[in-house]
């Protein structure tokens, strides 16, 4: 069965990111446990769906989640990096996450198309 690159690099991507995210998520000082807690969600959800995804591509059965981690990036960053742009936060911050939001979805649109591609189609005859 066909794959697409771009699902590989989507999941290498959201693994990347979102794993480095926990010690940062849990080393800082300034957040209750409560806070921490909540912002671990969607890492957990990230990671959830990327790993599921990469059993996908290592068994060659490219479905359900690459395609709702595709859809899951693109909403979780319309969403979120409004709300980054929108408060008070570094420049720096602000143009680490514009760079991951954009990368993420971009990747994730590129994905979206590849799983809809006439040749994806035939390869499933």
């Amino acid at each position: 069965m066909w794959q697409p690159r771009s699902a590989v690099v989507l999941v290498a991507w959201t693994l990347l990111t979102w794993i480095g995210r926990v010690p940062l998520l849990w080393g800082a000082t300034d957040d209750s446990a409560a806070g921490k807690l909540g912002s671990t969600v969607p890492v957990v959800v990230f990671v959830a769906l990327a790993a599921v995804a990469a059993v996908e591509l290592a068994t060659r059965r490219t479905r359900g989640a690459t395609l709702a981690l595709a859809i899951w990036s693109i909403g979780y960053w319309a969403v979120r990096l409004p709300l980054i742009l929108s408060h008070d936060h570094p420049a720096a911050f602000k143009g680490v996450h514009a760079v991951l939001a954009l990368v993420a979805a971009g990747l994730s649109a590129w994905t979206l198309v590849d799983l809809r591609s006439p040749a994806r189609r035939r390869a499933r005859v």
